[in-house]
């Protein structure tokens, strides 16, 4: 007798239904609101039960197995926006699951083969990272097309965080830009860049309503690190396309301006943050209490910090190359000068009892 279980957290909104294989699963609140789930199960003797166990759902699919028997179990799960489709391809998928699976072999190993740049190497778990990594940045590219999501976008986790992320698609960029043929991280930022507002802020976060956090009702313009220009010129040491360039450089330049505006108070051109959050994924290096390290949403004290400003100053630096690339001479003027004004109040932040550069208050 073996039993497989999916377990499923009933959250407010979820709303979970029995069918004669499985359940139907329907999310009316939060960021996958409309998203109808079906999840099916298929055997030779199967029987699929619905139990409560706490605050959760179970669906348990139990199986009969004779001594010496070999039996196979399906397991299927079909999401959509509507019903009826994701029902007739759960369905379809308990019925032929082998068609299913080869025609998703078949795309993994026209990735590999056709995108993925070959890596040889003596050392198996180099190797095994090296593709595993490369899956996982294919299997968080999505094209939904819908609402302000015109672009396939890389997503920072494809189960938990579904918008487009400020600085995630930049640390993808970094390894995406050896793919061929591959979309992003110019399809994600181009997101982004249809998203900017009137005063130059590129949003945090992106998804079909457009800025997410607007959209979700919160005012306050977080501003992860600046990382674009450093993801889009390593892109182009690659790939040589100029109208990368000349299609991003307004855009980078207007941010720059917002951040120059906006987060840089005092007399020397350095950025002080207005949270944590704004600190490297809510940094807790102002808060010496391990007691009370989640109180960092606003910071008490100003901080020009070394991390971000050393990354703006090498933005800086990568925006007047691409505006030199493409024959902006006044851009390319206007970043230099943003990036020299920096470099000596960040020379300042060496700390010589200490011997490293140090955040200074």
């Amino acid at each position: 007798h073996v039993v497989v279980r999916q377990r499923l957290d009933k959250r407010p909104g979820l709303m979970i239904r029995p069918m004669p294989f499985g359940v139907h699963v329907l999310a009316t609140q939060g960021q996958y609101a409309g998203i109808h789930r079906f999840i099916g199960f298929r055997g030779g003797a199967v029987k699929v039960n619905i139990i409560k166990q706490g605050e959760a759902v179970v669906v348990e699919a139990h199986l009969l197995l004779m001594p010496e028997q070999w039996q196979e179990l399906v397991f299927v799960v079909a999401a959509d926006e509507r019903a009826e489709p994701a029902h007739r391809r759960c369905l379809s998928a308990l019925q032929s699951p082998q068609r299913f699976l080869d025609g998703a072999r078949q795309r993994w190993e026209r990735f590999f083969d056709e995108q993925v740049p070959t890596l040889e190497c003596d050392h198996a778990l180099w190797t095994e990272l090296y593709y595993h990594s490369a899956y996982v940045l294919r299997a968080n590219l999505y094209d939904f097309k819908k609402g302000a999501i015109r672009h396939p976008y890389s997503c920072p986790s494809k189960m938990k965080f579904l918008p487009s992320w400020f600085w995630d698609p930049c640390f993808h960029g970094f390894a995406e830009k050896w793919f061929r043929d591959y979309p992003a991280p110019v399809s994600t930022f181009l997101n982004h860049f249809e998203a900017q507002e009137e005063d130059g802020y590129l949003p945090m976060t992106v998804d079909a309503r457009g800025n997410t956090w607007k959209a979700l009702g919160v005012t306050a313009k977080a501003c992860q690190q600046f990382l674009h220009p450093l993801t889009l010129w390593d892109h182009y040491l690659v790939h040589g396309d100029q109208r990368v360039l000349r299609r991003a450089l307004p855009h980078l330049m207007a941010h720059d301006r917002y951040l120059q505006r906006n987060r840089e108070p005092g007399p020397d051109p350095m950025f002080v943050p207005l949270s944590g959050g704004e600190l490297a994924d809510n940094s807790s290096r102002l808060v010496a209490d391990t007691a009370r390290r989640k109180e960092i949403g606003t910071l008490g004290q100003r901080i020009e910090p070394v991390d971000w400003n050393s990354y703006l100053y090498a933005s800086q630096r990568a925006m007047a190359r691409m505006a030199t690339e493409i024959g902006d001479a006044a851009a390319a003027r206007t970043m230099t000068a943003r990036a020299e004004a920096r470099l000596g109040p960040l020379r300042r932040l060496w700390n010589m009892r200490t011997g490293v550069f140090t955040d200074r208050l």
